[in-house]
């Protein structure tokens, strides 16, 4: 016995990596097993009409997939990125991973008008009352993690940010 919402993205997403499904179940909140337990699908049910608009900044593999996920629940989602080649790709239906059946999620929520792509951050902060960062880490020569820009883009939730904001980092930071 299963839940319309939940079914409909488990059909939709059992075609992609596992680790992509736990990302997805990961994403929302939820239990990373999967398929997801009941409590999951009564809460997507719930989420059923409820409108959000959420701000991706970085459309790495975290990213990309984390924002098009979203999208695929219905909620208005816009995914940032500093490099224009890679948003105008984007933009075009090109992705810079390589994702078995992510595309046609995707380009199915860019065309459904949920999924957007921009360069210009600040304006998708200031609407988005969920911002994810999922931005690089890249490893220093000593082995820290550069973590310059998940504070970059810290810093500039807290200039532009003009209501309540939940922001999630999912890129890897030291703790």
């Amino acid at each position: 016995r299963g839940c319309s919402l939940a079914t409909r993205c488990y059909r939709d997403m059992k075609y992609l990596s596992s680790s992509v499904r736990m990302e997805f179940w990961f994403a929302v909140g939820y239990s990373a097993r999967y398929p997801a337990p009941p409590v999951v699908c009564a809460s997507l049910d719930a989420m059923k009409g409820y409108s959000m608009d959420i701000c991706v900044v970085g459309t790495g593999y975290v990213g990309l997939v984390v924002g098009t996920c979203l999208s695929d629940l219905g909620f208005t989602v816009t995914c940032v990125d500093k490099d224009r080649a890679k948003i105008e790709g984007l933009l075009e239906g090109r992705l810079p991973i390589y994702e078995p059946g992510l595309a046609p999620i995707l380009q199915r929520n860019v065309r459904e008008e949920r999924l957007f792509f921009s360069v210009e951050s600040e304006a998708a902060i200031r609407s988005a009352q969920v911002v994810f960062i999922a931005v690089g880490t890249p490893g220093l020569a000593d082995g820290r993690a550069d973590t310059s820009g998940v504070l970059a883009v810290a810093e500039t939730i807290g200039r532009c940010m003009n209501q309540r904001t939940v922001v999630v980092i999912k890129s890897t930071v030291p703790v």
